[in-house]
């Protein structure tokens, strides 16, 4: 979504300055997200199209593995020490010792394009929550999130 996708509908078509899909395990969240984004209602549009475009096939093996080595790159990166701890802090909170950890990494690298579509409409095909930070002049561009000013 990110790479073949989003890249183009929010940052080169639409002129945010960033923006893409992430996955927190820890929070049991998948997020769309831009910043610096002057196209709040189009940015909004695509994020709804995303997923219209990669169930629709859009996603060939080879954007997969891509993806997957990113992930697995991910998990093998080294974290600074503050990381490590915080790191080690979820592990423990979320019951997941490092047996869990590597049978999660090896299931990672056995995941097919069928696996995406099930999980994509199996959680995906939700409403979804909406958040956005601005500023008082172009708050009126969101109009179906009510305003919560932060003092």
């Amino acid at each position: 979504l990110r790479n073949h996708y989003l890249h183009t509908a929010l940052r080169e078509k639409g002129g945010a300055y960033g923006g893409g899909a992430s996955h927190d395990s820890a929070a049991g969240v998948f997020r769309l997200y831009s910043y610096r984004d002057p196209n709040i209602q189009q940015t909004y549009d695509a994020f709804a199209s995303a997923l219209d475009w990669a169930l629709a096939g859009s996603i060939t093996p080879e954007m997969l593995e891509e993806s997957l080595l990113g992930i697995i790159s991910a998990l093998d990166a080294p974290a600074s020490p503050a990381g490590e701890l915080k790191q080690a802090y979820h592990h423990a909170l979320f019951a997941r010792p490092p047996e869990f950890r590597a049978q999660s990494r090896a299931a990672y690298l056995t995941v097919a394009l069928p696996d995406l579509t099930r999980v994509a409409n199996q959680y995906l095909r939700r409403s979804p929550a909406h958040s956005l930070l601005t500023n008082e002049s172009r708050a009126p561009e969101a109009p179906h999130l009510p305003p919560t000013p932060i003092p």
